[in-house]
């Protein structure tokens, strides 16, 4: 899961502490469901997350390849 975050350009280990908490999960359910923005993906943030919607908006920005996305 993590390598192809990351060749997503998704960064998503950087921002919260565990891929597999609520935070983590809601994101991947996001990204799995076809959204990219990282605005959208950054309002699922849960209020216990240390980092702000800005910093988590900027970590999430995907590099656009649709071929590492479920087809």
């Amino acid at each position: 899961m993590q390598k192809y975050l990351r060749l997503l350009n998704l960064r998503l280990d950087v921002i919260v502490k565990d891929i597999c908490g609520l935070t983590g999960l809601k994101i991947i359910e996001a990204i799995c469901n076809r959204e990219t923005s990282p605005e959208k993906l950054a309002e699922l943030r849960n209020g216990n997350c240390k980092k702000s919607e800005q910093e988590m908006a900027k970590a999430l920005q995907t590099n656009g390849r649709k071929d590492y996305l479920f087809g």
